[in-house]
């Protein structure tokens, strides 16, 4: 599993994950279960190195027998090719962007034949001569496909989360993901169930943040979040599917995508023309 977390203030966005990928065996009965976890994966990338458009990724990790990680930057590199003057000069829009890479994907999944639950990707960053960020989500649900849709268009200051959620959700929203459902289950109609979750949600919310908050403060609030989930996973019934190393990213309009943490498989030292490898 996943928790994946984006952040939008007045400077800019943060991004981070943590580094869990689960294996899934399925036993003779047809159940599930978390037959490995590891805790290396990446699921943060700068879609176009040196300018100002980062990606998040949740759900499986892979596309037939190439992972998430290997297949966006085989899109980097297919749209730089196709894209070359205009990147070149620093003139990109997100927008464009989240509709190719929703196309490269979908043939890259229709290529493997494979079959896919979900896999879900965030493009966010700074089109061109544009003084507001812009986020778009994407999703691929077995044969459907949502998005990409831009979302929290109309907020100076917006959090949003994917992956395993529960945690997070109940920690802001101060109810489980589980709520509506359980309020049917209860005997309450679609409509009073919705009632009720809209007034816990407009009364228990926390209210975290404000268009304002400088980067390092967002840093700091995102970085607890992505910690908190990873920590709580460790005391959860079965396999911990959250965890690993925190990676972590900034999007400003000025300063472009940086990274704040992020692991390595290799040594900086030993790798000094690859630091900022593809």
């Amino acid at each position: 599993m996943t928790i994946a977390v984006i952040m939008q203030v007045n400077d800019g966005l943060v991004l981070a994950t943590d580094s869990a990928s689960t294996i899934v065996a399925t036993d003779a009965n047809g159940n599930n279960s978390a037959a490995h976890v590891y805790f290396n994966a990446d699921k943060i990338f700068n879609l176009i190195k040196g300018l100002p458009v980062g990606c998040m990724t949740w759900g499986n990790g892979s596309i037939g027998n190439a992972s998430i990680s290997t297949i966006v930057k085989d899109f980097r590199n297919y749209y730089y090719e196709k894209n070359k003057s205009e990147i070149d000069n620093g003139r990109i829009e997100i927008e464009k962007i989240s509709q190719s890479f929703k196309d490269f994907t979908e043939k890259k999944i229709k290529d493997a034949n494979g079959s896919i639950d979900l896999i879900g990707f965030v493009i966010a960053g700074y089109s061109k001569d544009k003084s507001d960020p812009e986020i778009f989500q994407l999703e691929f649900i077995k044969d459907r496909i949502r998005g990409p849709k831009q979302i929290n268009k109309k907020d100076p200051v917006a959090i949003s989360w994917y992956g395993d959620i529960e945690m997070t959700s109940r920690l802001i929203l101060g109810m489980s993901t589980r709520m509506p459902q359980l309020l049917k289950d209860a005997g309450l109609s679609n409509e009073k169930s919705n009632e009720i979750v809209h007034l816990i949600q407009k009364n228990m919310q926390l209210p975290i943040g404000a268009p304002a908050m400088p980067i390092q403060d967002a840093i700091d609030f995102i970085e607890f979040l992505v910690n908190f989930n990873c920590e709580m996973s460790k005391f959860m019934p079965g396999a911990q599917t959250i965890g690993g190393p925190i990676d972590l990213a900034v999007i400003t309009k000025h300063e472009s995508f940086k990274w704040v943490y992020r692991k390595y498989y290799y040594e900086e030292k030993l790798n000094r023309g690859n630091i900022n490898d593809k």
